[in-house]
């Protein structure tokens, strides 16, 4: 587990604001955890999704670097490589 993230639900939230006193549940303590739930929901699976997307991106390069370095085996394939890549050749 990372050591980053805060392991509760809304029962712990429910539980932490009733123990508080009634002075000490204020506006920071609701944006504490709006941001809490916030990070939660929204930036962790963000996150994930475009670590996924630069993963998959970096295999295209990968692969559109091998499919340039390759040589045509005939003439059409250079044709179809000279359509694909025109600023290269």
């Amino acid at each position: 587990m990372n050591d980053t993230t805060i392991s509760s639900n809304n029962t712990d939230l429910e539980k932490f604001t009733n123990s508080l006193p009634e002075s000490a549940a204020k506006f920071p303590t609701e944006c504490f955890w709006l941001t809490v739930l916030y990070h939660h929901i929204c930036l962790s699976s963000e996150l994930k999704r475009i670590d996924r997307k630069m993963k998959e991106m970096t295999h295209y390069v990968r692969e559109l670097k091998r499919v340039k370095a390759s040589k045509p085996k005939n003439s059409s394939e250079e044709i179809n490589k000279k359509v694909i890549f025109p600023d290269f050749f």
